[in-house]
């Protein structure tokens, strides 16, 4: 039996009405339902669009936030306080010895000009007259101007830095000073070079020893031999550092001169003074 009404058209085909109707509304469906997805998708996506915009510009906020908040501590922090050399002299002052003079090397590190103005001041307060820097690869020996200024805007009116490479030196001066030098590779042994080739170009030099070749690098240092070296990393390597300056010298490890704080300044101090010296007994 067949459903639906029956028409007849001029072509003479049989048509059913009933599935025709049912046809189109099942396309009408169709075509609703992809118009309702189309809307859900599209709302999805702009509310999910706009909580994610919403979070990232809070999360953006909050950052800015925390980083002045940083900066602010970092600006407190960086400079060396009258707390912080208090701190230095009073436990300098309980200790057997200290070192007339300090060299730092750097090793590979990068040198952060208001952590080693710091390392300097320390000194002052400590007692210590003489500190070098060694920095291999001469970015510091070529931008000491830097080093200079961190110095001097930390520096106090009861401290004087004496720079080996200028004369700064002011007559008269009774309070604490501090002479500072700063060495690259080429005041290593490219150095004994150098000098082995002035002294044989020297028509005035009738003999060249030892002696001879010591006298005149000593002439160019000036500074005594160091008592304390305090390396940069866990394992000592010397990076050219001059040979004939630490015949005598005491070594300790203070991993990073970033961020250095004054408990591991003290710390070295402290284990320098429970050192003993022998020299060859």
């Amino acid at each position: 039996m067949e459903t639906g009404i029956t028409l007849i058209n001029q072509s003479s085909e049989t048509v059913y009405l009933g599935e025709t109707v049912s046809t189109y509304a099942y396309e009408w469906l169709i075509v609703i339902r992809m118009l309702l997805n189309m809307s859900l998708y599209t709302f999805t996506y702009q509310t999910t669009y706009t909580v994610v915009y919403t979070l990232y510009d809070f999360l953006e906020l909050f950052y800015c936030f925390l980083w002045n908040c940083y900066k602010t501590l970092l600006n407190i922090y960086d400079k060396c306080t009258s707390e912080e050399q208090q701190y230095i002299t009073r436990n300098a002052q309980i200790l057997k010895s200290v070192p007339t003079h300090i060299t730092v090397i750097l090793a590979n590190e990068k040198p952060s000009y208001k952590d080693l103005s710091k390392l300097i001041l320390w000194c002052v307060a400590s007692g210590i007259t003489y500190l070098s820097f060694y920095d291999y690869k001469g970015i510091l020996k070529d931008s000491e101007e830097k080093l200079q200024r961190a110095v001097e805007e930390q520096q106090r009116n009861n401290a004087h830095v004496i720079w080996h490479n200028k004369n700064c030196y002011k007559n008269g001066f009774i309070e604490k000073k501090i002479y500072v030098r700063t060495l690259s590779y080429t005041d290593g042994r490219e150095n004994i070079v150098n000098v082995a080739k002035k002294l044989c170009e020297d028509d005035s030099v009738k003999h060249i020893d030892i002696a001879t070749v010591d006298k005149n690098i000593k002439d160019k240092y000036v500074f005594p031999d160091p008592d304390l070296c305090l390396y940069c990393g866990k394992s000592l390597f010397l990076y050219g550092y001059p040979p004939w300056e630490i015949r005598l010298t005491e070594f300790i490890s203070i991993k990073t001169h970033h961020s250095i704080s004054p408990r591991t300044f003290i710390n070295a101090l402290y284990r320098y003074s429970k050192t003993e010296m022998r020299l060859g007994r």
